[in-house]
């Protein structure tokens, strides 16, 4: 985040930054295709499709179609924390919070 502070024209910055991950020097392909595969094998096998739709109270029920922001929260976060989130107790639990407020803290 140190990085982000006093940029004044976000375009060129996040231009910079995908041209730098363009370059294959700079990523490495292998280790973020196991952390994407992680991220959406254990997404599904604990929530499956409710992950990204909507929880309507009324209903007790996940019902509707996909969200933008729910996905983007909770793919950054799980992807973010697959290793330490394996160990969880009840994953699903953690997914939801997620998705709900949008942060959890793992217990010490």
């Amino acid at each position: 985040m140190d990085e982000i502070k006093g940029v004044y024209d976000l375009a060129d910055f996040v231009t910079k930054k995908m041209i730098f991950y363009a370059d294959p020097n700079n990523f490495d392909i292998e280790k973020e295709d196991k952390i994407f595969r992680n991220t959406f094998d254990y997404i599904f096998e604990n929530v499956e499709d409710d992950a990204f739709k909507r929880f309507n109270n009324t209903k007790d029920r996940f019902e509707g179609k996909f969200l933008l922001s729910a996905f983007e929260c909770i793919a950054i976060g799980v992807g973010k924390n697959i290793e330490r989130i394996k160990g969880i107790r009840d994953p699903r639990m953690y997914i939801l919070k997620l998705k709900a407020f949008g942060k959890y803290r793992f217990p010490k």
